[in-house]
Parts: structure tokens; sequence; C-alpha cells
């Protein structure tokens, strides 16, 4: 799985909206059997900042960021350090950026930033702005043939995609990859990263914003396999998705 560089977390502050939270989480170090606590000051679907008073953050570069989902359970992402500042009161202020979650804390991570924008009082005053600085990017493509499908499944299934869409996106943008759902299909939505893109030329095209991407899944390859696995033994018979129109 890629590790974000600082510069791609700085391109992710500005392409994701940021939401106050305020809450209690833990944070998991590497090498360490205990956890240490802090207080998540914001988070949006690029990463998290938080605050804490224990010094062995200083020498942390991964994390994993454990955050409370309901009564009893909870969610986790693991994380890359881009920034660390120390306070006048000795608390450590840090920023990360999300490198990997589970199929499960992915969905969690997207339903509490809808939760938090609907209540949180600058994401009410910047909503007129919504589509400068979104949730989250969501690329959604459209399939008509099975074959097509099952091809695209297998390929995301080993942990990459590459896909030919419409208009350009950021090198290094973490973003929501759906495949839209019909009746006997159902939506599919997953979290990539754009590995690299570069753009397509057609000759006698008027298609200039024509780009091929190589996305990056931010999923584990098991985890991968067995979402994966699960939609593949899904799919109908026959040549063509029901509803889909060519």
């Amino acid at each position: 799985m890629a590790t974000p560089s600082p510069d791609q977390s700085s391109q992710d502050r500005r392409s994701h909206r940021r939401l106050g939270t305020g809450i209690q989480i833990r944070v998991a170090l590497p090498g360490s059997a205990e956890s240490i606590a802090a207080e998540n000051r914001d988070i949006s679907w690029g990463g998290a900042q938080f605050l804490t008073s224990d010094p062995a953050i200083l020498d942390a570069e991964q994390v994993t960021l454990t955050f409370p989902w309901g009564t009893s359970r909870s969610f986790s992402a693991d994380a890359q350090v881009v920034r660390r500042e120390t306070l006048e009161d000795g608390s450590i202020r840090v920023g990360v950026r999300f490198c990997g979650l589970s199929t499960q804390s992915h969905r969690r991570l997207e339903k509490l930033l809808h939760l938090l924008a609907k209540t949180d009082p600058e994401a009410q005053r910047v909503q007129e702005t919504v589509e400068k600085a979104p949730l989250v990017k969501v690329l959604e493509v459209l399939f008509t043939e099975i074959d097509e499908v099952r091809h695209v499944l297998k390929q995301i299934r080993d942990g990459r995609l590459s896909v030919t869409v419409f208009g350009a996106y950021q090198t290094g943008q973490s973003i929501v990859f759906s495949i839209a759902g019909t009746k006997d299909f159902p939506n599919l939505r997953l979290r990539a990263r754009v590995n690299a893109q570069e753009p397509v030329h057609v000759a006698s095209s008027d298609w200039a914003d024509l780009v091929s991407l190589d996305l990056r899944f931010e999923h584990s390859l098991d985890d991968l396999a067995r979402y994966v696995g699960r939609r593949l033994l899904a799919l109908p018979t026959g040549p063509r998705l029901a509803d889909a129109t060519a």
C-alpha cells in the first residue's frame, strides 16, 4: 500500500472539507502494545488532526487511529504523520494523512463525515462553497457489459485499476471509486488514491479533458479479495446488466 508524501497531504487538505469533532480517540504506535490517548480536533476524508500530551508521538511516522462508533463499536484508520507542533501548554498537535482502512471502516468514516457536516456550524457556513471543498471526491463509472464488470473487479482485487475518465484529478488525492448499481448489481464504493494520470488524445475528437487514471486502492489485499469475491459471485448471468443503457 503506497504511503503519502507531505505535499500530497497538503493537496488533500485543500481538496477535502475538514470538520470539527472534539472526540476522544486512541492512537496506536508501531512496536508498542499500548495506545495513547488523544483528542481529535478535526477530520476529513483525507486525514485528521489531534492533540495529545504523550511525547511518544514525537518519534512516530506511522500510526493507527481508532474512533468511537456508536456506544460500543469503533473504526480504525492507518495514517502517516505529516506534521507535528508542540504548543505552549506542552501538548502536541499532530496532523495525519489516512493511508489504509478496511472496507467497513471506510464506510463508517464516510457516514461520520456526512453526520458531522449536518451539525458542524462551520460546515453550514461554507455550504455555498461545497463544490470548492467537497466532503469527498467521487468517481462514479457505469458499465453495461458483465464481462467488462468482471474484468474491472479482477483488477480491483489486485489492488489497482487503470480507467479512462473525463476531468483531471490531483495526483496523490484520495477519492471514492464507485461502480453505479443496477437492479441486479449493487453499488460498489471503495477508497482509492490517484497514483498517476496522463491525458488521452483521441484523433478527430473534442474530448480534450479525457484522462487515464492509475488508481491504487487503500484497502488491504485480503480485504479486497473478500469484498470483490462476493461481488464476483453475485454477478448475474447473461451479457448485460439489467437497467444498463448503452
